[in-house]
């Protein structure tokens, strides 16, 4: 039998398929808006034009990879423009790009904090202004749920400002946390144990591993875990 346009508009799939078609068209502007800032920010800044901002596969969202790129901090800073107010997207991996704090905090302040779910600075030197850029955005109501910083220069003195934004947010989405192959010695640690202490915590896997905490950090962490509800798997 046919079904009329009526039938069809009023039912339950046709309403999840209008949704599904508008997220898809939303992605595709995205991109392309992206493309173009990205592309415009590169002509002002005089560096080489580069189109590494690829078409989402997932359709509903966008979700951006160019790990070991080696973009550097102009394009880093090209990067940051481009993705301002994109609202689809979900996912941003920039692992190995020599970025440093000259464009790391430029990049997290034009990310959107009601989508993305997955930050990767891995392999960047994020320390110092980078470290509080991450920080501010971890003060809001996000949806980050995974965030990797391995391999970033992150020392003690980075640790207060990351650890108490996540332990003072109780909107944190933040499940995920991967801070190892760093600097972090026992002082930090024991930032971090506080952060696992605190009931507004609900992270569920930590890898600290490769670090400086020693023992004199390794001890506090045990204490929190004892404490702690959420976390199913620690790396020390």
């Amino acid at each position: 039998k046919e079904l009329s346009m009526k039938a069809l508009v009023g039912s339950g799939y046709g309403a999840e398929d209008r949704a599904r078609m508008r997220k898809m068209k939303n992605v595709s502007g995205d991109t392309r808006v992206a493309q173009d800032s990205l592309l415009i920010s590169q002509l002002r800044s005089g560096v080489i034009p580069e189109s590494f901002i690829k078409r989402s596969t997932t359709l509903e969202y966008l979700d951006i990879d160019i790990r070991s790129y080696g973009i550097g901090d102009e394009q880093g800073c090209c990067l940051g423009s481009a993705i301002l107010g994109m609202d689809s997207l979900r996912a941003l991996i920039v692992e190995d790009n020599r970025l440093t704090s000259a464009s790391v905090p430029h990049i997290i302040r034009s990310l959107n904090v009601t989508t993305l779910s997955l930050l990767d600075l891995s392999c960047n030197s994020v320390s110092n202004s980078g470290a509080s850029a991450v920080a501010d955005f971890l003060r809001k109501k996000t949806a980050l749920a995974e965030l990797r910083m391995n391999r970033c220069n992150l020392s003690d003195s980075d640790m207060p400002s990351i650890c108490q934004a996540i332990r003072n947010n109780s909107d944190t989405a933040l499940s995920h946390l991967q801070l190892n192959n760093n600097h972090i010695g026992p002082e930090g640690a024991k930032v971090i144990a506080k952060l696992l202490c605190a009931d507004s915590c609900i992270i569920h896997t930590m890898d600290i591993s490769w670090n400086k905490v020693g023992t004199e950090g390794a001890v506090p962490i045990a204490h929190a875990i004892q404490v702690n509800r959420s976390v199913t798997r620690l790396d020390l």
